[in-house]
């Protein structure tokens, strides 16, 4: 249950998360609370709900959590981990996850090239171009490319042309 409360100059705004955490937030007018715990009810409701003080975890925080929930096989844990610990974290460690924007991927992904790159993608052109495609309107990065299919095979008894 959301509730508004007058507080010194302005308004708080106290709701909970779908967890059942509570939180607030001060506006200085009445009608922006209401407009915000609005908001905020409705994508709870549609399944949207994003907690605001999800985006002060930093990136090397988030990056070992979300690693440690992977189901992977060890050898791909530890190449991530290295990946992560030598490519990512010196760049992003310690902002907060809303800061990082797409921009400064980009720019991390635009820098002039180094040896890592050349090492990790093994000199590939393909890996050239799928590093430094921009990311989409939304600000999501492109799939990859689906792997490259083998031929058909003909029935037994029939031969190609």
């Amino acid at each position: 249950m959301a509730s508004i409360d007058k507080v010194g100059t302005g308004w708080r705004a106290r709701w909970r998360t779908p967890e059942g955490e509570s939180r607030s937030k001060t506006f200085a007018r009445k009608v922006d609370a209401e407009r915000w715990l609005t908001h905020t009810e409705h994508s709870k409701l549609s399944g949207a709900y994003t907690d605001p003080t999800a985006g002060k975890v930093t990136f090397a925080a988030y990056a070992n959590e979300w690693v440690s929930l992977q189901v992977w096989r060890a050898s791909t844990t530890v190449r991530v981990e290295a990946i992560i610990a030598n490519h990512l974290e010196p760049h992003f460690g310690t902002i907060a996850m809303a800061s990082i924007t797409s921009s400064r991927v980009q720019a991390l992904v635009k820098a002039p090239p180094s040896p890592w790159r050349l090492a990790a993608c093994g000199a590939s052109t393909r890996c050239w171009r799928r590093s430094s495609e921009p990311p989409s309107a939304t600000g999501s990065w492109p799939a990859r490319p689906a792997p490259p299919s083998s031929s058909p095979r003909l029935p037994s008894g029939e031969s190609s042309p």
